[in-house]
């Protein structure tokens, strides 16, 4: 019974992983292209005046 719960929690564990990278990766991939483009910078510093 233990050998099943643990099988299927690292299952979970893995799809889980899995849902968080997919989720992430676009948003880490928009970053970095963000960050080659000098206009990212600028909004983002006018974004940040903004906050304050």
């Amino acid at each position: 019974m233990a050998k099943l719960i643990s099988k299927n929690s690292e299952e979970f564990a893995y799809l889980f992983g899995e849902s968080i990278v997919n989720l992430l990766l676009p948003q880490v991939r928009s970053l970095r292209n963000a960050n080659n483009d000098p206009r990212f910078f600028l909004n983002w510093s006018n974004g940040q005046r903004d906050l304050q």
